[in-house]
């Protein structure tokens, strides 16, 4: 018997309807919570640390800020191989193919049962979250600047 939770955050509130259906169809009513309403700075941080993981599936992602969000507090991450998620997420990640459930489904199980994965990849989002400092980032950019004629 699977006792895990699933929490659905930043949804937008049209695809709520169907999102719900789907819980009841599956009989998991009590065990998904969908959020659809802003979340404050803390309520995310909380999530996030409360998290035994995060999955990001995007087929398209702009940046990835979710996933340096939580390899910061220490919550591994999983992602699919598309868009920016991989250059975001580094070795701090495990990816799957966001077009397989099985794919997912294999990495999940990977790193729920194998406690030194799980540590791994802990270890190296952490590491890998250091890369994105705003100072560094402001220092880089205002050395370019000055190089400009």
């Amino acid at each position: 018997q699977n006792s895990a939770n699933l929490v659905i955050a930043g949804l937008r509130p049209r695809d709520l309807g169907d999102l719900r259906r789907l819980t009841v169809q599956h009989n998991v009513v009590e065990r998904v919570r969908l959020l659809a309403e802003f979340l404050s700075e803390s309520d995310l941080a909380a999530l996030y640390q409360g998290a035994e993981v995060l999955i990001v599936p995007s087929l398209y992602e702009g940046f990835g800020l979710p996933v340096l969000e939580a390899q910061s507090v220490g919550t591994p991450v999983l992602c699919s191989q598309a868009g920016s998620l991989p250059e975001v997420a580094g070795n701090g990640a495990l990816y799957f193919d966001p077009s397989s459930a099985e794919s997912l489904v294999a990495q999940l199980t990977k790193i729920s049962i194998n406690p030194h994965i799980r540590q791994s990849v802990i270890a190296a989002g952490l590491t890998n979250v250091r890369r994105f400092d705003w100072n560094r980032t402001a220092s880089r950019l205002i050395e370019v600047y000055s190089q400009l004629k």
